[in-house]
C-alpha cells in the first residue's frame, strides 16, 4: 500500500511544495510515497512548478483505508472529508495544533517557522 503526502483542501505553495518534498524524502528513506493535492493549483504554485520543472501532484480527495502524511495542516476543516477513515502516519506543519486524533502513534514535526518547508541547516 502506498503512502500519500497531502496538503490542505485549498492548496497554497507551501502545501503543494511540502507534499512534493515530503514524498521525495519518504522515497529516499525507502518508503513508497506519492505527493497528491486536494484542490486546484493556484497561479503562484503553477509558476513555481514550471520554474523548477516539477510535476504537479495528482488530485486526490478520498483517503479512506489509505496511509496519509498531512502537510501544512492538522485540523479536520482543511482535511479530506474521509480523513477519519484514513490511517494518518504523520504530520509536518507550522500551525497551531488543530485537534486531529489518531488511533496509532505517528511522526509529528511541528515547528513554528514561516512555512512547513523550512528545515534547519
Amino acid at each position: 500500500m502506498a503512502l500519500y503526502s497531502c496538503g490542505h483542501k485549498i492548496p497554497d505553495s507551501d502545501s503543494i511544495i511540502g507534499a512534493i518534498s515530503l514524498a521525495y524524502l519518504q522515497n529516499q528513506l525507502g518508503k513508497e510515497c506519492i505527493a497528491v493535492r486536494q484542490g486546484d493549483i493556484n497561479p503562484e504554485s503553477a509558476y513555481i512548478l514550471e520554474k523548477f520543472d516539477l510535476k504537479a501532484p495528482e488530485l486526490k480527495t478520498s483517503f479512506a483505508g489509505e496511509d496519509i502524511f498531512l502537510v501544512d495542516f492538522n485540523n479536520y476543516t482543511e482535511a479530506p472529508d474521509d480523513l477519519k477513515e484514513a490511517n494518518i502516519v504523520g504530520i509536518v506543519d507550522h500551525h497551531k495544533m488543530g485537534g486531529i486524533i489518531t488511533s496509532n502513534p505517528l511522526d509529528v514535526w511541528i515547528k513554528a517557522v514561516g512555512c512547513s518547508n523550512k528545515r534547519d541547516v
